[in-house]
């Protein structure tokens, strides 16, 4: 690249805007902390600004294409960090000018500095654009909202394949489905694109959650081992997990022991009674659910300090009665991530987990592993 060096000038916001949507991914950098990894590359081409940066999760690209005037083209490597703060604190127009291999010339107004550079051929070189025989579909971004809001929590914390979300797209039906091997999520959208599967890391979600507006386009294009997201300007790649996703559908089917509704509410503040008796690790308290007639009752006990009971009016629509114990605090996690008032809960025979839903969205679907059943 010719190093008579880039110069530009540029609006403040429209620079800090697309430094700020790299830094989020060098601050979420916990794995490797290598100069490398905490720079952004600011590279002018004749008609538009690119930026770049990566952590161990993902690859980002962010294209200027608009208030900024191109004197000279060139690249340079800035510790991100450093780069944001000095721009943030600008006004306006910003004239950048690298003036020799080590130092880049930052000026508005009556400010002055100069910035040391990174060596710029010891960024890597990633490539944003696969080739042509990739899977691409569309995902709209409130889809993406009520997965990012419902589905986030639910992923193990264990380092393998169920550390993701799964999307699998098939006859029109997106199903993303998160799960710890204790508790499952399973949601559903009707959506018009072509059949896939990609398995989604929770953060790249999270982190993607901050751009988008609502009901907009997300386009996911599926090239060997990555997932490329393109988003207007962001160009986002996030390496996949080689492993397959289990097959999971057939814990949500199978004949019924148990079907009953309860107040949401209430159980919750049953739950949360029981649970204050209690001064260990929230998550390692047991509750015992025993349901006869149309009566649920909520056990708890602990041999330090009480025992409580509680009974809960329920509305039984099929079925004999249930005597399960189950973790509480995934019961609570479970009950509140519903929005509707009035919850479904129904026992299933072959598996003996206990399937969740609501009556405010009859495509989202939560199960729990039970401890013991009688």
């Amino acid at each position: 690249m010719d190093k008579s060096f880039l110069k530009i000038k540029i609006n403040k916001n429209e620079l800090s805007s697309a430094i700020k949507k790299c830094l989020n991914v060098i601050e979420g950098n916990t794995f490797d902390s290598s100069a490398i990894n905490e720079c952004v590359k600011l590279k002018v081409e004749n008609d538009k600004i690119i930026l770049t940066s990566f952590s161990h999760l993902f690859c980002v690209k962010y294209e200027i294409n608009e208030n900024f005037e191109i004197f000279n083209t060139g690249e340079i490597l800035v510790k991100g960090k450093i780069f944001n703060n000095v721009i943030n604190k600008l006004d306006d127009e910003i004239i950048l000018e690298r003036i020799d291999n080590n130092s880049l010339y930052i000026k508005s107004n009556n400010f002055e500095s100069n910035l040391n550079l990174v060596d710029e051929y010891l960024f890597p070189d990633i490539n944003f654009e696969p080739e042509s025989n990739y899977k691409s579909f569309i995902i709209k971004s409130n889809y993406l909202n009520e997965i990012e809001k419902k589905l986030m929590n639910f992923v193990s914390k264990t380092d393998n394949v169920l550390s993701h979300l799964n999307f699998s797209i098939k006859n029109g039906i997106l199903t993303a489905v998160a799960t710890d091997t204790v508790k499952l999520v399973n949601l559903t959208f009707d959506i018009n694109t072509e059949d896939g599967q990609v398995k989604i890391h929770p953060l790249l979600l999270k982190w993607l959650s901050g751009f988008y507006r609502n009901d907009e386009d997300i386009e996911f294009r599926i090239y060997e081992n990555q997932i490329i997201i393109k988003y207007r300007n962001l160009t986002i790649i996030n390496n996949t997990w080689n492993d397959v996703y289990p097959d999971t559908s057939f814990l949500l089917e199978g004949d019924t022991n148990l079907i009953f509704n309860v107040e949401k509410n209430k159980i919750i503040k049953a739950l949360e009674r029981g649970i204050s008796l209690f001064d260990t690790d929230p998550l390692k308290i047991r509750v015992k659910l025993l349901g006869e007639q149309n009566q649920l009752t909520i056990k708890f006990e602990n041999e330090i300090y009480a025992s409580s009971m509680e009974i809960i009016e329920i509305n039984k629509i099929s079925g004999g009665n249930i005597n399960i114990v189950l973790n509480a605090q995934f019961l609570i996690q479970i009950l509140k991530n519903f929005e509707g008032d009035i919850v479904t809960i129904k026992l299933l025979s072959e598996t003996k987990n206990i399937l969740f839903n609501d009556n405010f969205n009859d495509n989202f679907i939560q199960l729990l592993a039970p401890i013991s059943i009688e």
